[in-house]
């Protein structure tokens, strides 16, 4: 039972997300994109454990390692990993679907894989902690809004990439779907660094860090669902804020 108290949460913003959306996209597409999101979990798990037994270096974690170094390696093993298999996952299925016709769907897709990359992470965590119902309250309140806002800014690359695609501009696609890689890869270290460094000053800032992210990523959900655009419509030029 333990193991519900991890889910919870990402129920509820799973269907938050879902909810916001005017047109509703097809479950089978939505269970789809949450399993590539878990499966994903276990293609990290397997190359981090090459990396393991490659480079034992860089996969040494600890907030005993100098601060640059533990960026680094955070970057490599967490950051660089976890993003890129989500964006795969997320960009293989979703990016050229049929279903994709409405500019927020791309943000219920986004998200849907990275909850469920977020699932079996959150259960490992929570069942294995000595005090269950902290755990799941503090990875509730921080961690699983935390993937949540990284799938959103990741999805909303992704939406001006295809944007861009309709318009033909293949540089600024390009660049947006650099943008889509890069900058979650980026937040994701920030937040996993400042999680497990023990200076205070840098575990406060991963509260405002989080805030941030939060706030950040409402302002996309809310601009994302109210731009009335067809993106099956390819004869349009449409313009991207």
């Amino acid at each position: 039972m333990n193991y519900i108290y991890s889910i919870i949460p990402i129920i509820i913003v799973a269907f938050l997300i879902y909810n916001l959306d005017k047109h509703k996209e097809p479950l089978s597409l939505l269970i789809e994109l949450f399993l590539g999101g878990l499966i994903s979990t276990f293609i990290v798990f397997l190359i981090t454990t090459l990396l393991k037994i490659f480079f034992k270096e860089i996969t040494i974690i600890n907030s005993t390692l100098p601060n640059i170094k533990l960026f680094i390696n955070i970057l490599i093993t967490v950051g660089i990993t976890e993003e890129i298999s989500k964006w795969l996952t997320t960009y293989t299925i979703a990016y050229n679907n049929k279903e994709f016709d409405e500019l927020y769907d791309i943000i219920v897709y986004s998200v849907l894989v990275s909850l469920g990359f977020a699932t079996l992470e959150n259960i490992l965590y929570v069942t294995s902690s000595v005090n269950i119902l902290q755990t799941a309250l503090i990875r509730g309140i921080i961690s699983i809004p935390a993937h949540t806002a990284l799938g959103i800014i990741m999805g909303s690359f992704l939406g001006f990439a295809k944007i861009a695609e309709i318009n033909n501009n293949p540089k600024e696609k390009n660049k947006n779907i650099l943008y889509s890689i890069v900058i979650p890869v980026e937040l994701h270290t920030i937040f996993d660094f400042c999680s497990i460094s023990t200076n205070q000053y840098i575990s406060l800032f991963l509260y405002i860090f989080t805030i941030i992210l939060i706030i950040y990523s409402i302002i996309i959900v809310i601009d994302f669902r109210e731009r009335k655009i067809n993106i099956n419509n390819k004869k349009t030029k449409i313009k991207a804020k």
